[in-house]
């Protein structure tokens, strides 16, 4: 079996497939879209912004996991205090303007150019499609709404009842219990390659959107599959490799 650098098929079975689960921040939306509001209120450092800001942001997702339930707040006061820290971390001297911009920008970040065409060809397929995010029902149905994209899924699911953040094991258990199907029959399709990790420590399929061409993590696991956007995921779906 041949692969290319664009989809590369590696322990998952596409024809296994019964639900397809959506990431949404860096995988549908583009978090570091805020750039360009980061770069209007602090000019030529915006690039700068929104990656430190991403960073925080997750980082500060896995300590609160970390931590417990007791410790959970939403993701999107986690995206908050991240802002918090990086006005802190790079000395931007933020005021409360600049702030609310950044904050409304991130509210509603752009989709990734591929993201619509390739969900209305997944849904012509009959195969349930969902979201499943860190972000809470508000945040997501927001950022959805903006992004055009509400009403495309079969379910938007939140790990805020569960009061952790991915990768907690439980988080993957939503689409299972969703749609009462196995594990196996789940495919994960995120550009986040902690996210992919663990979902296959989970047990299920993972489709990893390498949008950077980066190395893979090194935490004992594969991707599924993997490719350069998702409309690589099409291609992998109809039982090719890529281009």
């Amino acid at each position: 079996m041949t692969s290319s650098p664009n989809s590369v098929l590696t322990h998952g079975v596409a024809s296994d497939l019964s639900v397809l689960a959506f990431d949404a921040y860096g995988t549908l939306l583009d978090v570091y879209s805020v750039a360009q509001a980061a770069d209007r209120a602090f000019p030529g450092r915006g690039e700068q912004v929104a990656r430190v800001w991403r960073d925080k942001q997750v980082d500060y997702s896995r300590l609160r996991a970390l931590g417990g339930p007791d410790r959970y707040v939403s993701f999107w006061q986690i995206t908050q205090d991240a802002l918090t820290a990086v006005d802190r971390l790079l000395q931007l001297q933020m005021t409360v303007a600049q702030r609310e911009a950044l904050l409304a920008a991130y509210a509603e970040l752009k989709a990734y150019p591929e993201v619509v065409d390739v969900l209305g060809r997944l849904r012509e397929t009959g195969r349930p499609v969902c979201v499943l995010s860190n972000g809470n029902p508000e945040m997501l149905s927001q950022a959805l709404q903006a992004a055009g994209l509400q009403g495309v899924f079969d379910a938007v699911l939140s790990v805020e009842p569960l009061r952790t953040f991915k990768v907690h094991p439980d988080t993957y258990g939503l689409v299972m219990k969703r749609f009462g199907v196995p594990a196996q029959q789940v495919c994960l399709v995120s550009s986040n390659a902690w996210d992919v990790c663990g979902a296959r420590w989970a047990g299920l399929q993972a489709y990893w959107v390498n949008r950077q061409q980066a190395p893979m993590e090194v935490l004992g696991v594969e991707p599924s599959a993997q490719g350069k956007t998702l409309a690589d995921l099409v291609t992998w779906l109809e039982g090719g490799h890529g281009d």
